[in-house]
């Protein structure tokens, strides 16, 4: 049988007439590398609490800063591995993108040029064990195990098959993501920057260069907190201390003011919204593949502000992720602007874990909303005492809060090194009209201190009037919803980013809530 090869420069396809999967032979190789996790040393998205981030990204006396050495996968033309092919700027550290179609076979020439062992183990592929890339008692010997480690200088040819129960089902996205990684001492291998992503796909969603059709754009998001404290380079990285041997020794007592500073809250290997190009036009459809790798740590819940994503048959604005948990969100996108992708898990995006989308108006049409009502909320925010346990009862375990030796002590008894269970705190209320004057009750007592429910259906405008009656600044966002952006904005919100503190100032919020958000029946 005649085949017929076509060279892309990133992969070559191997077609048999009549047969509509091909193979896809890629050359990668594990190098060694000097990565910036934040090559302009700002908090972009945070600008006023750059101090938070100069903790991670300050290299000093006893700090190694944005700056590490790492082993990352890259593609190559060939198997002389002289020529690299450049990766998409959003895609960071992480490996080339490994795409195929059902039946197709997917050939990897791997060399490692690293310094240590590695592999190169794929999720989401069906493999013989002789191309499983994964050192572990399997009862194989021989040919079998010379590809579970790669020694430095070495290369290895690892065949993976495109297998129907790894791929899209008939109600998924027409592609779904996967990711490969070292699989030898996997945390450390994968901390030291070796994981790339794959993208499996249904037949026919694939152009002759092995590049999507269907999307305007397609985005991976890898969300990873990197502790450089397991890096197999960490003796390297800390010679970029001002004083290595004190960071050696701040290592081994681990220190955990040092320890913290070599943890990277990352989106492909950025933090603090150092991650560029993740642009679309308004309108545009738009795939993106959320990834969870990492530890205990890892559980990440990502938030698209101001857009919709539809993920496993449910609109929402946010997709959850743990470690090697993938999933995919489909948008088309919404207003222009400068939108916030961030980890809600507050101390991961107090810890740079966010990076902007830019959205701008291209000119193409975009869809129209259902016509609907306007429905016009008062909301002040307003500050009073709350007391987390006002019966003063244990009504769990029995007893009373602040007895003493009780499990609720610590929390409810007030000393003089404790302040009890009460706070003063901030919160929503519901008035009647921009006047401010009557509140209106809700007979909900299982709220709590949460503010009212929003209510809107679906092509609704949400007109919502804050009044800001606290000592600080706050604001509003409003998750669900779809809304644009004031000239010059840059936060994510809908209007200011902060309301003024003291002078009762008030500002309007206009809110929408879209067909595509309304949950989708099963």
């Amino acid at each position: 049988m005649e085949l017929q090869t076509i060279l892309t420069g990133l992969l070559v396809l191997t077609l048999a007439p009549g047969c509509g999967a091909v193979e896809r032979v890629f050359f990668i190789a594990a190098v060694e590398r000097e990565w910036n996790y934040a090559p302009t040393g700002k908090n972009i998205i945070n600008p006023q609490d750059q101090g938070a981030a100069d903790k991670y990204l300050v290299n000093g006396r006893n700090r190694i800063g944005s700056v590490y050495t790492k082993t990352i996968y890259r593609s190559y033309t060939d198997a002389t591995y002289r020529t690299e092919i450049p990766s998409p700027s959003w895609l960071g550290l992480y490996g080339p993108i490994i795409r195929g179609e059902i039946g197709d076979t997917i050939t990897v020439h791997f060399r490692n040029n690293g310094s240590r062992e590695f592999s190169m183990h794929p999720h989401g592929l069906f493999y013989k064990k002789d191309s499983e890339s994964a050192i572990y008692m399997d009862g194989t010997s021989g040919h079998f195990k010379y590809d579970d480690i790669v020694m430095p200088g070495s290369d290895v040819t690892l065949t993976w098959q495109v297998h129907p129960d790894d791929a899209p089902g008939q109600d998924d996205p027409a592609c779904i993501p996967y990711v490969y990684h070292s699989h030898v001492d996997t945390p450390p291998d994968t901390n030291t920057g070796l994981i790339g992503v794959i993208s499996v796909c249904k037949p026919g969603t694939l152009d002759a260069k092995g590049q999507r059709k269907d999307v305007d754009e397609e985005y991976f998001i890898v969300a990873k907190v990197f502790d450089e404290n397991a890096n197999w380079i960490t003796s390297r990285n800390l010679q970029k201390c001002g004083d290595p041997t004190e960071c050696q020794r701040l290592l081994d007592n681990e220190d955990e003011d040092f320890m913290e500073s070599n943890l990277m809250y990352t989106f492909n290997g950025y933090v603090f919204a150092q991650l560029p190009d993740l642009l679309a036009c308004s309108g545009d459809k738009v795939a993106w593949h959320v990834i969870g790798m990492g530890n205990e740590i890892d559980i990440h819940s990502i938030e698209f502000h101001g857009q919709i994503v539809q993920t496993e048959q449910t609109s929402d604005d946010n997709i959850q992720v743990f470690p090697a948990v993938f999933k995919t969100g489909m948008m088309t996108v919404g207003s222009p602007g400068h939108w916030i992708i961030g980890c809600m898990v507050t101390d991961h995006y107090a810890g740079g874990m966010n990076a902007y989308f830019i959205v701008e108006d291209c000119g193409a049409q975009t869809s129209q909303k259902l016509p609907g009502n306007t429905r016009n909320y008062y909301l002040a925010i307003e500050e009073e005492e709350w007391n987390y346990g006002p019966s003063g009862m244990d009504k769990y375990n029995g007893g009373m809060l602040s007895e003493p030796g009780s499990k609720a002590e610590p929390y409810f008894a007030q000393t003089t090194a404790r302040i009890g269970g009460r706070y003063r705190k901030a919160r929503f209320q519901e008035y009647g009209d921009i006047v401010f004057l009557t509140r209106k009750s809700s007979h909900d007592t299982s709220l709590g201190i949460l503010g009212p429910v929003l209510r809107a259906e679906s092509g609704d405008d949400v007109r919502i009037v804050i009044k800001n009656k606290g000592s600080r600044p706050f604001s509003f966002t409003g998750h669900g919803l779809t809304y644009t952006q004031g000239a010059g904005e840059m936060t994510g919100h809908s209007a200011l980013s902060t309301l003024a503190p003291f002078m009762c100032t008030i500002s309007t919020y206009l809110m929408t809530l879209l067909a595509q958000m309304t949950r989708t029946a099963s």
